[in-house]
């Protein structure tokens, strides 16, 4: 009998996480930006996001490295973080470290391009404002940090600073917990190996739709729905976990922020946005179709099978063709790659609202 988590958890290994390379390049550049910033007093300092956590998979986008700061608590509208004589003698370092035109001091971070690796990527020191309040379950400082600029890539940070500069947009600071995150992640893979595993196959998932819908999952959202399967069933094998992504629930707000309890600070707020909602119908047919293909993995005869089909949902293998069967209503995914496969049986009924975006966006 095939070992199917041991099939897919090696492919999601050698496919979509990081590398050891990665992540020693990764450690190089923080161990080199924390000893630049506590010469100048700055001794807290730590990786936000999902790269410390180690649900971020390859290749490397972006790396921000949080700043805890002791100024302008109270004046958050007019901050600049140039302003600061040290941090201007920190900028004066980095420009030493690494070429002087890829240092790039902006309003609320340093930015900072790594272009001689292939395909380049992003540092971004980001200041957080340490707050007087503390994780009530240990003993960490909660923070103020520019949430909606962290919620930007790279080249989305770029223009988003240039509406700043105009007055189109603000900076919006907003009450956080990284490292409580970052712990709570730590804890989860300790009660089962596959939570990151399964975090990276379904965020590699969620980029192949990128574009076909104006809105669709966030990354973090994704995360934190996989911690809650796992609370309720702490040995859940991989391959029932990956299936589990047809019951997060995209019609109520319900996943808790740490720091911040109130509705519109939750991490699945934005499915209560009209943006998202006119995507609603169009994302929910692409879990569909997701559940349809993991489900074909019980068919597979051998471990190729397998692999060919995570290539297929990840869009790393064309797609030769996906057939709608009128009668009795299924999508049936079809394809050269997959000939070992038995017929799909699986019968999802569709609306005619379905069916029309199938042949529109999945045909």
């Amino acid at each position: 009998m095939l070992d199917k988590d041991k099939i897919i958890r090696k492919y999601i290994t050698d496919n979509l996480a990081l590398s050891e390379t990665d992540e020693l390049k990764i450690e190089w550049y923080f161990n080199t930006i924390d000893e630049i910033l506590k010469s100048r007093w700055f001794k807290d300092n730590f990786i936000s996001g999902s790269i410390w956590r180690k649900t971020s998979g390859t290749p490397i986008n972006d790396i921000d490295i949080i700043c805890p700061i002791w100024w302008d608590k109270n004046n958050l509208k007019s901050f600049q973080f140039s302003d600061r004589s040290e941090i201007n003698e920190i900028i004066a370092l980095l420009k030493q470290h690494f070429w002087e035109k890829n240092v790039r001091p902006q309003s609320h971070s340093i930015w900072i391009l790594v272009e001689w690796i292939e395909g380049g990527f992003s540092i971004d020191i980001v200041p957080a404002i340490q707050l007087d309040e503390k994780n009530k379950d240990w003993n960490y400082y909660l923070y103020e940090i520019p949430s909606n600029l962290l919620k930007r890539h790279h080249n989305e940070r770029t223009k988003f600073y240039e509406e700043v500069k105009k007055g189109d947009k603000e900076i919006k600071w907003e009450k956080t917990d990284p490292r409580w995150y970052i712990y709570e992640a730590n804890q989860t893979d300790l009660k089962n190996k596959n939570f990151r595993l399964w975090t990276l196959f379904l965020k590699s998932w969620k980029n192949t739709i990128k574009g076909k819908t104006k809105k669709s999952l966030k990354s973090f959202h994704i995360e934190e729905f996989i911690k809650e399967v796992i609370k309720q069933n702490e040995s859940i094998s991989l391959y029932d976990t990956l299936k589990t992504i047809e019951n997060i629930d995209l019609d109520n707000s319900v996943i808790k922020n740490r720091a911040d309890k109130s509705l519109e600070k939750n991490i699945d707020f934005y499915i209560t946005e009209n943006e998202f909602k006119e995507c609603k119908t169009q994302i929910k047919l692409f879990i569909k179709n997701l559940i349809i293909n993991l489900k074909e993995i019980e068919r597979a005869k051998d471990e190729d099978g397998i692999i060919d089909l995570l290539d297929y949902i990840l869009e790393n293998k064309e797609k030769e063709h996906i057939r709608i069967n009128y009668n009795q209503p299924a999508i049936i995914p079809s394809s050269p790659h997959l000939s070992i496969l038995d017929k799909v049986s699986e019968t999802i009924i569709l609306s005619e609202d379905e069916k029309d975006f199938l042949k529109k966006n999945i045909l």
